[in-house]
């Protein structure tokens, strides 16, 4: 059975449900942020130009989500601001309209002439002064939209302009007239609109799917219209900053942003301006969790839900979840000051082994994990190990297992792909487990179960058979799950200082155009080229030096001629990590099979030397 049922409402009933007018049946949701923040003027009329026009205007998606006393409640999916500019219209047409929409051009040509101009260009300026007093007058119901007001309007204290205008007052009386008729038919104009009334789970995928063309709001904005009564204490000024870049950054886009909204200060806001603060104050504190673009606005939606015993998809009853008592403010300090500790935490751990710089230039971090893979250790933590009422730390043994096996977790994580679609629900289930009587949830134990290197280097194999699986004749573009990998081995070799200092080139141990001719040759259809066993870091001198020739016939003469010292030498056999440089000769590559051994073996002790790198416990 369809979720969607097609209606048509006016503009002047559209009106009427946005601002909950007492004889209407409906009513449509728009909290305050979405209130305050609207098209410009100039959009708002080319959107009245088309209804004058009677161009299609698109219809507008709402969700019935519920009632409100004796009133059906809407939220806008798709069509805010075109409703909200319906609106603006509604209320105020003549701001909107232009004479050219409401006069003739034979009776403005009459105007103009009783106003004593006659050509072309004199024309135009008596539509000015049209216009000028339209907006002036706002509306066509206000007590001064009258003839002899716009007559001593357009003369401006010139009694013989007065005069000659005062001899087409017939006209003029009918033309208003007309006008204010022709605004009520466009307020009657039918606007189709398709409700839906299914799950409201599917709500922020179906907003972020059409909600293109709109303000530039996050998946999770649409839900901030049954937040209206969640108002919520904002005590940290950067969360308050951000706020108001947020708006800024809406009016630099060409939309109008109201100041109380611009001029945020600590104190009472509302959930969504919260979370919407404080998701951007995480993604700037955090780039090795969120990114180094620090543009991510749903992050804290994700966790305050999360950590409130509640899937992605059931958002929507977060305020009651937070809130102490029905209709009282929210204090989210105490989660608050939780979450930013877990994240520094979690950020200092995944640091330590993705900060390698490797072939950057700069100290940019990256992040080959998922937003939702990231949140679901910062749940754990904070919902095991954080006391909620304080936000203070109150299960140690809890933290430093989670710090301990997290590592671990999050290489397999990405080796294994588990994070590939959407995770919400993994999020979820990450985070918490049924208690033993099944009616309540407690925090799950996943990132405090240790991993053994023995169970390591069975998803280490598995996941390198993939890789060897791939045929490859040219220079491919790396994994992300491969160079991660690399990063975990090479945070165990690469010195501190080195990563500071030095500019590494992720080399193929066999270079790529030698592998590439030994296809050819055997007439192959391709090898794993980039397979992590042939994979390696070298620093960027060095590498170029060496060209694409082999590195056990190419490091002893550049140790001999001078070209590189001894320190030099024994670091890139550091960095190889096996097998001895001497035996990367070509002679010991020389079929498919003779690769895919020498690839096998070194990944091996690759997968070894990562399980030492992590501390992983058991028996090599």
């Amino acid at each position: 059975m369809s979720n969607l049922t097609n209606e048509t409402w006016t503009i002047k009933k559209i009106t009427e449900y946005i601002d909950g007018n007492s004889s209407a049946n409906k009513i449509i949701e728009i909290p305050k942020f979405q209130r305050g923040v609207v098209w410009g003027p100039s959009r708002i009329e080319m959107l009245v130009d088309s209804l004058f026009k009677s161009y299609p205007i698109g219809s507008l998606l709402a969700h019935q989500s519920g009632a409100v006393g004796t009133k059906i409640r809407y939220q806008m999916i798709d069509g805010l601001q075109r409703s909200s500019s319906l609106r603006r219209f509604a209320l105020q047409p003549l701001v909107y309209a232009t004479p050219e929409h409401l006069f003739s051009e034979e009776w403005l040509r009459q105007i103009s002439n009783a106003s004593g101009f006659s050509n072309v260009n004199d024309h135009e300026e008596v539509k000015k002064k049209v216009s000028g007093w339209m907006k002036s007058v706002e509306t066509t119901e206000s007590s001064e939209y009258l003839a002899h007001n716009l007559k001593r309007w357009l003369a401006n204290e010139d009694l013989q302009v007065l005069t000659r205008l005062e001899s087409h007052g017939a006209e003029i009386e009918a033309a208003i007239h007309k006008a204010r008729t022709l605004i009520q038919d466009i307020l009657g104009t039918p606007i189709p609109v398709m409700v839906y009334d299914g799950d409201e789970e599917f709500i922020p995928e179906i907003f972020e799917r059409i909600n293109a063309q709109g303000a530039p709001l996050s998946k999770y904005d649409i839900l901030a219209s049954s937040w209206i009564g969640a108002r919520t204490r904002i005590s940290n000024e950067e969360i308050s900053i951000a706020i108001q870049e947020k708006y800024k950054g809406w009016e630099a886009d060409g939309f109008e942003v109201s100041d109380d909204l611009v001029s945020h200060e600590p104190g009472d806001g509302n959930l969504y301006e919260y979370l919407m603060g404080l998701s951007k104050v995480l993604a700037r504190k955090f780039p090795a969790l969120f990114g180094a673009k620090m543009d991510s606005e749903d992050i804290a939606f994700q966790i305050f839900t999360v950590a409130s015993k509640l899937p992605v998809g059931k958002m929507r009853s977060l305020p009651q979840r937070l809130q102490e008592e029905p209709g009282g403010i929210i204090h989210p300090e105490a989660l608050e000051k939780a979450i930013l500790a877990a994240c520094k935490e979690i950020s200092d751990s995944v640091i330590g082994y993705t900060g390698l710089r490797g072939n950057k230039l700069n100290d940019e971090l990256q992040t080959p994990h998922s937003q939702n893979q990231i949140i679901s250790v910062i749940c754990s933590l904070v919902v095991s190990c954080y006391d909620p009422a304080t936000g203070e730390l109150q299960n140690g043994k809890a933290r430093e297992e989670i710090l301990e096996n997290f590592p671990a977790h999050y290489l397999m994580d990405i080796m294994k792909k588990n994070w590939k679609g959407s995770g919400d629900s993994k999020l979820f289930d990450r985070t918490w487990m049924k208690d033993r009587t099944g009616t309540d949830f407690v925090p799950d134990h996943f990132y405090r179960h240790e991993i053994t290197r023995d169970m390591f280097m069975y998803e280490f194999r598995a996941w390198n058979t993939e890789l060897m699986m791939k045929r490859q004749t040219t220079r491919p573009n790396l994994q992300k799950d491969v160079l991660v990998a690399l990063q975990f081995l090479y945070t165990g070799i690469v010195s501190h200082l080195a990563n500071k200092s030095t500019q590494f080139e992720i080399e193929h141990v066999f270079p790529v155009k030698f592998c590439a001719d030994r296809i050819a040759t055997n007439n192959d259809d391709g090898w794993p080229i980039s397979a992590i066993g042939n994979l390696m870091f070298l620093e960027k001198t060095v590498n170029r030096i060496k060209g694409e020739k082999l590195l056990g016939t190419e490091v002893p003469k550049l140790y001999s001629s001078g070209e590189i010292l001894a320190d030099e030498q024994r670091l890139i056999e550091q960095y190889l990590v096996s097998p001895e440089v001497s035996q990367i000769v070509g002679d010991s590559v020389t079929t498919a099979e003779s690769y895919h051994e020498f690839c096998n073996l070194r990944a091996e002790e690759i997968g070894e030397k990562i399980s030492t790198n992590l501390r992983l416990s058991g028996s090599r």
